[in-house]
């Protein structure tokens, strides 16, 4: 078996690892160990394909993984729970008033109970700064 058919197997392999891993690393492998065959082919010493492999896999390591993994992997921070009430707009139902200790906000149909820095009317629109147990602190938009 020729030795250009040994990189394009390896590479193929190393791609089809990549379907159960998804960290791009096996598939950068992979791509230069079937770039690798280009030059096995024509009759490049092995000294020679092994500098080539070398090379397109820092190259690819170095500029294609960190691309595909940013769109691969750009869902990974979603926010669950009342951390995904942060920075979202909510409806003032009863006036916010830091004194009085009252305010409650209505945010994805559901009531809170809201304290801010100053005092915020009734049906007023807020954002959610932080949650602290089960009270939102706002700000007037």
């Amino acid at each position: 078996m020729s030795i250009h058919y040994i990189w394009l197997i390896a590479g193929l392999l190393f791609i089809i690892g990549e379907m159960f891993t998804l960290d791009f690393s096996l598939a950068c492998i992979g791509t230069a160990l079937l770039v690798t065959a280009l030059p096995a082919y024509f009759g490049a010493s092995f000294l020679i394909q092994a500098v080539f492999f070398a090379v397109i896999a820092i190259i690819l390591f170095l500029t294609v993984r960190p691309i595909a993994l940013k769109y691969l992997h750009k869902n990974q921070s979603v926010k669950t729970n009342v951390d995904a009430l942060i920075g979202k707009q909510a409806h003032v139902t009863e006036e916010i008033n830091a004194e009085k200790k009252t305010g409650r906000v209505k945010i994805d149909g559901d009531v809170w109970q809201a304290v801010s820095d100053s005092v915020i009317a009734l049906d007023a629109d807020v954002t959610v700064e932080k949650i602290e147990g089960i009270i939102l602190t706002v700000k007037k938009i």
